[in-house]
């Protein structure tokens, strides 16, 4: 019989949860001196892209033109000047599937285009003012037949991103 000889074996793959592990599994010494086989590298925490833009892209959608055109709900929780607060957003059933860390919800939005923030709060960035609803209407009132609650209704109504009345 002739002795077993040990093969090193390349590892599998890059170990997603250490990246700068990664290296000193490869074989580098730069940075092995500095580890011990117990220590995690220090660095920072992998930020998931992916997610951030998922984010960004549906809270984009409910302040778009074309969402707010037909939602009535989002528009009547907006205030005075068009701010919502964020935990609003955070509670949609879309939002919700993506996370529910309202602070990451807020710090991804800094970077929209589309949707300023301030505080906890959000708006639209830069015409919000179209979208605010007369504080005399009530939405849940406004499926009543009487004319007055029916003119409230459609001079408040936007028409294709445009004031349904001027």
């Amino acid at each position: 019989m002739s002795p077993q000889m040990h093969v090193p074996v390349p590892p599998f793959g890059n170990n997603f949860m250490y990246p700068d592990l990664a290296s000193y599994v490869q074989g580098s010494t730069q940075s092995a001196s500095l580890m011990t086989p117990m220590q995690s590298p220090v660095s920072l925490p992998v930020q998931d892209q992916d997610l951030h833009e998922k984010i960004v892209k549906q809270i984009d959608y409910y302040f778009s033109d074309e969402n707010l055109v037909k939602d009535l709900y989002l528009r009547q929780k907006m205030d005075e000047q068009g701010w919502v607060h964020v935990t609003l957003i955070a509670n949609f059933k879309k939002v919700l599937c993506l996370t529910d860390n309202v602070k990451l919800i807020l710090d991804v939005m800094r970077a929209s285009r589309a949707v300023e923030v301030m505080g906890e709060k959000m708006r639209k960035r830069n015409d919000w003012m179209r979208w605010i609803n007369p504080s005399s209407i009530n939405v849940e009132s406004c499926h009543g037949n009487s004319v007055s609650n029916r003119n409230m209704v459609e001079a408040s109504m936007v028409f294709r991103g445009q004031p349904w009345l001027k």
